[in-house]
């Protein structure tokens, strides 16, 4: 118990039980803490103190946006590949270009090889440096191959052909083979009739001598006629080798004429392509460059 007349004691109550406590038992500190808490309420909705606002998520990208990021990128060259004569093959950084020229290509700024082929022609490159929205023609001069050597046919012309000698051995192995039919008619007519007469004495002498004397003519006979057939002939061959020798010097004579009317035609033809080619063989390029 509380003496009368000394302050009640605060209990230890939560804050719910405190409040109606200072209402009930203090109420001018009750109406002063309320009042405190309004008045600095209202002080600050007055000064506007800002607050935590949530966050704002970005707005996405509009077309126009997109668009304008684009028109920042470089645009690309425009490269116009042009060749005399026209219709050759193109082919930038190894890679053939579909068609033929002339060419229009639109090329990313920096370096690029261009080479330009033709058949019947020497093959051209050159490498090109381009810079961005750039116009570039670039004009090829081809040279042409040099022309291939002329034949006799191509001017109405022809060789004439060098036979070869006949050869005197052909009568030298003629009469060797009536030398062999000799050899043969002396061995064997002639040979068995010696053996007759030899080993049968006189009951068989008539048949020796026959033989022998055969055998004796034959061989002799050959050996003659061989020699009068190998002379001829020795004498048609040396007339032949007469003949061949007068036409080959012909041929000889008119072959030289050909070839120099062949060297004067490749000559003129040889100097006729060196004044077509005297400025090819070179790359022209013609550039408009934009103002920056």
């Amino acid at each position: 118990m509380t003496p009368a007349g000394s302050p009640e004691r605060l209990p230890c109550i939560p804050s719910r039980c405190y409040l109606e406590y200072m209402r009930k038992h203090r109420p001018r500190a009750f109406a002063a803490g309320v009042g405190l808490t309004v008045a600095i309420w209202l002080l600050t909705v007055s000064s506007g103190t800002p607050r935590l606002a949530p966050r704002a998520e970005p707005a996405p990208a509009r077309s126009s946006d997109t668009g304008a990021a684009l028109d920042t990128a470089p645009a690309p060259a425009v490269v116009t590949v042009r060749s005399d004569p026209d219709s050759a093959t193109v082919f930038l950084d190894g890679t053939r270009l579909p068609g033929s020229t002339p060419l229009q290509v639109p090329l990313a700024a920096g370096e690029h090889l261009i080479e330009v082929m033709k058949e019947d022609y020497d093959p051209l490159s050159y490498e090109l440096d381009v810079l961005p929205a750039e116009t570039v023609t670039v004009v090829y001069y081809l040279k042409s191959l040099p022309p291939t050597p002329l034949l006799p046919e191509s001017l109405g012309l022809s060789y004439l052909p060098v036979r070869k000698r006949l050869d005197s051995l052909i009568a030298d192995r003629q009469m060797q083979t009536y030398v062999d039919a000799a050899q043969t008619f002396a061995v064997f007519p002639f040979g068995q009739g010696l053996i007759v007469r030899l080993f049968l004495g006189d009951t068989h002498s008539r048949e020796a001598n026959v033989m022998m004397i055969g055998g004796a003519v034959m061989s002799l006979g050959a050996l003659i006629m061989g020699k009068t057939i190998t002379n001829r002939k020795r004498e048609q061959i040396r007339a032949e080798n007469e003949r061949i020798q007068r036409e080959n010097e012909s041929a000889t004579l008119h072959n030289r004429e050909v070839d120099r009317v062949l060297r004067e035609a490749t000559a003129a033809r040889m100097e006729s392509w060196r004044r077509r080619n005297a400025s090819r063989g070179r790359v022209e390029v013609i550039r408009n460059t934009p103002e920056r």
